[in-house]
């Protein structure tokens, strides 16, 4: 996907933070806010809310967008060295030494035994 088909996307995607949880407290704050203002007022104030929440929403989608693409690399290269552990150690189970591999792990971590999901009790040998 291109620069120019990316930009749009992040954008569009930044606005779907109009419907977030988060900020259904402030629009009702704003809403009690106009509650006082005459109603051409409230068009006014109405749209100017909408476009500066949707201008910074979009400008927030197309920031995350821009720091994702600067590491790029990195993630490609944590995907090389994941899938080369895990080919690793797929090889040393079809191998027969995974009780090899067992020891060495448990050597590194430290006893967890009675902490139930802990990762002692994942790499435990017994």
């Amino acid at each position: 996907m291109g620069f120019a088909a990316a930009l749009p996307l992040a954008a569009g995607l930044g606005l779907l933070g109009f419907v977030e949880p988060c900020s259904v407290g402030s629009h009702l704050l704003f809403i009690r806010h106009l509650e006082r203002l005459p109603r051409r007022m409230q068009a006014v104030q109405t749209l100017l809310f909408t476009l500066s929440r949707a201008a910074l929403m979009a400008g927030l989608g197309v920031l995350a967008a821009l720091i994702g693409s600067a590491f790029m690399g990195l993630q490609h290269g944590l995907w090389a060295l994941l899938g080369s552990l895990y080919a690793g150690v797929g090889l040393l189970y079809l191998g027969g030494r995974a009780p090899w591999l067992l020891a060495r792990v448990n050597r590194f971590l430290p006893r967890l035994s009675g902490t139930p999901g802990s990762l002692g009790l994942a790499f435990s040998s017994t």
